[in-house]
């Protein structure tokens, strides 16, 4: 990093001749950004959450940047934070990564090849750059605007992310997919483990593969949680699709065992 700032001449010009700059950054999890495999460290959180709000949203007015981050300051406070803000960013990488063209908007900068988890996640729905919730942790006081813009993308893709591996459980078509599926079924029900519907589609993607055993593990899973937690019962689509597992269960049973006497008859004939 140090040698990077040392060398910050030849960084923008690098940009300026064309030559992308590539950016990388993490955003499911704990945030971290690095800049051709140094780390970049930012001097404050709020310069750091300007640079994640403005990376996402690609471009934004100063107005409303003021009023995200410093909307409890006086107008030519805010103004002089923004600018420092936006300075201090610009530091920390040693070129403007951030452009403004127009005095008026702050917009990323197009010559910066920026690799962001976030949008290999969504385009490609690859479930593995999911590390944790979006910017897990990181906070930013009396910053409320941003907090509730922080919050929705985080219940965004959490949502995407069990999506994701709904569908893939309940294709039963990706062959390697299927090899973990206990451990990606443990990830629905851990991260939702009083939602019923989660229980009885994992319940009947087992009873479906004959693990019979597997699903009804996972009913007395439930039951034990939600008396346990909320004092209740599970619904009666749940102690419904239980039974009729059961059921599965025993017809399966006893034509195997209907199966094994006849080749035993067989062998004495």
């Amino acid at each position: 990093l140090t040698d990077r700032k040392n060398n910050s001449s030849q960084y923008m010009y690098k940009v300026v001749k064309g030559g992308k700059m590539n950016v990388y950054v993490e955003l499911l999890g704990y945030p971290s950004v690095t800049l051709d495999g140094c780390a970049v460290s930012f001097p404050y959180k709020k310069a750091e959450a300007l640079f994640y709000y403005i990376l996402l949203v690609k471009r934004a007015p100063r107005e409303n940047l003021i009023g995200i981050f410093w909307g409890d300051f006086n107008d030519k406070t805010a103004k002089k934070n923004l600018r420092d803000a936006l300075y201090k960013i610009k530091k920390s990488f040693g070129f403007e990564v951030l452009l403004s063209p127009h005095k008026h908007e702050i917009l990323i900068n197009p010559n910066v090849r920026f690799v962001i988890d976030i949008e290999d996640f969504e385009q490609n729905s690859n479930i593995h750059l999911y590390k944790d919730d979006f910017l897990k942790d990181f906070f930013i006081k009396d910053c409320y605007d941003f907090e509730e813009w922080v919050n929705q993308l985080r219940n965004e893709y959490r949502q995407k992310y069990m999506d994701i591996i709904r569908s893939k459980i309940n294709s039963r078509s990706d062959i390697a997919f299927t090899k973990n599926i206990e451990y990606y079924s443990s990830i629905l029900l851990k991260e939702d483990p009083y939602n019923e519907k989660f229980h009885r589609e994992m319940m009947i993607t087992y009873s479906s593969r004959r693990e019979y055993n597997k699903a009804i593990s996972i009913y007395y899973q439930l039951i034990n949680s939600l008396r346990t937690d909320l004092d209740i019962d599970p619904e009666p689509a749940t102690t419904s699709l239980f039974k009729e597992i059961m059921d599965k269960r025993m017809t399966d049973n006893k034509n195997l065992d209907d199966e094994l006497f006849f080749v035993g008859r067989e062998k004495e004939i």
